[in-house]
Parts: structure tokens; C-alpha cells; sequence
């Protein structure tokens, strides 16, 4: 059963959601009230975070953060989520601190270009291009752990595409939370649970899909990476809410994994909405959640270096 703070997060959210209802809404016009509305709650809430982190590096096109003072035996890859759309936020900032102290990792925070501005493939290159820059750092990919949430779980896996096409070695693992793998939104949870969703509504999928693909078709496994052959991937953690309209996204990732030989495993949280780690200071349930990957992390990096 789901704790009280989260349902009455839950509650909030489903008033709030029937904004989205009408068909005709202006989504870009929504986008933009919702990007001010987030920079300046983040300009509130976290008035000097560049001062705090002066490692903060522009790449070519990407811009990668340090966030925390670990030890680069092992580094979380963070890509933030926000449906290609929005950018890093405060939430993000203390998930992605959350699982390294959890971790006792040093921290990698990637910030890339946002849709519609920047179509795709614009996010995916950007990711890489961190990942590049973080290669440099560690000794082996396998000192690296991926870490994405929702839009960021997805470029986490169209990153492993690249890294496969290029046959060169993959990092130890990703987490996965509450990913968004399939933008032609083929799952049947997405009608199944419309209702019991309370923050995602199929409009806001379908303005994401319109704004990241551009021209390009939904089913390009790079977009929807869902479709990719994900045979030679390293292990895969998915955590994913019960009530989210995403839910056969996750369901279908790890099924998928498995029949290609991965190491997949599904972790379904009974009563959560759509990354709800997010809330890590609110919810009882993020915190227990961020804990079960952190364990998870560590059985990888202990089978690791037994097997060396």
C-alpha cells in the first residue's frame, strides 16, 4: 500500500492533470509557461548551485556537472529526464546526489540540448559526447554505472546502441526509472492505466513525440530504443511505478532484455506514479527504491571484480 505522502502527492497531481485533458491545447505554448515556471523555482531554490560545483564544464554542445566528491572507482552516469523537453531541475540534482552518496560514487550530471529547439538527434549526441568526456576519467567503461529517469533512461539505452554499433566495451550497468523507451506510445498501458496515472497524460506524450522526433519516425530505435536489439547489453535494473501509463514501457524493456540474453530485472513499486524518486525527501517510497538500486549497483560491482 502506498504511503500517505504519496498518495496525497498522487491526489495533487491528478487535479492538475486535467489541464491536459483538451485535445486542442496549445503545447508549446504550455512549454513555455512550464520551463519559466521551473527556472525560476530553480533560480529560488538553488541560488548559488554553480558556486557549489565548480566543475561545472561546457562540452562542444553538452554541459556536464560533478556532483559529488567520490572516488572514481566508480562514476553515476546521470542523464535527467523531462521528455526532451525540460531541462535538469532541483529534483534531479538530488536524485542523482542521492545515488551516489548511496553508492559512495563520484557523479557525473549531463545536461543536453531540448527539444523542439533541438530535435533529435540532437539530446542522444549530446549524451555521447559526455559520455566521451567521462571516458577519459576512469579507468574502464565498467567503472561506470548509467543512471536515467524517464527521457534520461531512454537516451541511457540509445547511448548502449552506440556503444554496441562501435564495438567498444559497455559500462557496468544502468538503472533504469520509470523509462520512456517507445514514442509511437504502442503499449497498452498507456490506455489501461490513463486514468490511474496522475501526472502523465496521453497529449503530453503526443506533443513530447511531435517536438523530439521532428522528422523523423517514431519507431527509429535510436527515439524508441524499445525497438533496438539489445542483444550485448550489460545488466539492466527497471524500476517503474504500478499506476504509470509508461508501465508496459518498462515491462516490455526487460522482457525484451531477457529474451536476448541480458541481465534484466523489473522492480514494480505497487501504487507509484511516474518517477516518483524524484521525490526522495517527501516519499518514503523513493528513498527504499534509491536504496534497492544502490544494492543493486553494488552486486554488479562486486560480481565485477570477482570475475577479474
Amino acid at each position: 500500500m502506498a504511503s500517505l505522502q504519496a498518495k496525497l502527492i498522487s491526489r495533487l497531481g491528478s487535479s492538475i492533470k486535467s489541464q491536459f485533458i483538451d485535445p486542442d491545447f496549445d503545447s508549446y505554448g504550455m512549454l513555455r509557461q512550464i520551463r519559466k515556471k521551473t527556472e525560476k523555482k530553480a533560480k529560488l531554490k538553488w541560488p548559488f548551485w554553480d558556486q557549489k560545483t565548480p566543475n561545472k564544464i561546457k562540452l562542444s554542445n553538452s554541459t556536464v556537472t560533478w556532483i559529488s566528491n567520490g572516488a572514481f572507482e566508480r562514476v553515476v552516469f546521470f542523464v535527467h529526464g523531462g521528455g526532451y523537453v525540460l531541462g535538469v531541475n532541483d529534483a534531479h540534482r538530488r536524485l542523482a546526489k542521492k545515488i551516489c552518496k548511496l553508492t559512495g560514487s563520484k557523479g557525473l550530471l549531463v545536461e543536453y540540448r531540448l527539444a523542439p529547439e533541438y530535435p533529435f538527434p540532437a539530446a542522444i549526441e549530446d549524451v555521447a559526447e559526455a559520455y566521451e568526456y567521462l571516458l577519459t576519467y576512469v579507468s574502464s567503461p565498467t567503472d561506470i554505472v548509467l543512471v536515467g529517469e524517464s527521457a534520461g533512461a531512454g537516451l541511457c539505452l540509445s547511448l548502449l546502441g552506440r556503444i554496441k554499433k562501435a564495438n567498444k566495451n559497455m559500462p557496468l550497468g544502468a538503472v533504469l526509472i520509470s523509462p520512456l523507451v517507445d514514442l509511437t506510445y504502442s503499449g497498452g498501458s498507456v490506455k489501461r492505466r490513463a486514468d490511474r496515472d496522475p501526472f502523465i497524460h496521453i497529449n503530453m506524450l503526443k506533443a513530447i513525440a511531435k517536438f523530439y522526433c521532428g522528422s523523423r519516425p517514431a519507431d527509429n530505435p535510436e527515439i524508441s530504443p524499445l525497438f533496438s536489439d539489445l542483444t550485448g547489453y550489460p545488466p539492466l535494473f527497471v524500476q517503474v511505478g504500478s499506476e504509470e501509463v509508461l508501465f508496459d514501457d518498462a515491462a516490455r524493456l526487460v522482457r525484451l532484455s531477457q529474451n536476448r540474453g541480458v541481465s534484466a530485472e523489473l522492480e514494480v513499486w505497487p501504487g507509484m506514479f511516474h518517477s516518483f524518486q524524484t521525490m526522495v525527501p517527501i516519499v518514503p517510497e523513493a528513498k527504499k527504491a534509491l536504496k534497492a538500486a544502490a544494492k543493486k549497483i553494488q552486486s554488479w560491482d562486486n560480481f565485477s571484480k570477482s570475475a577479474n
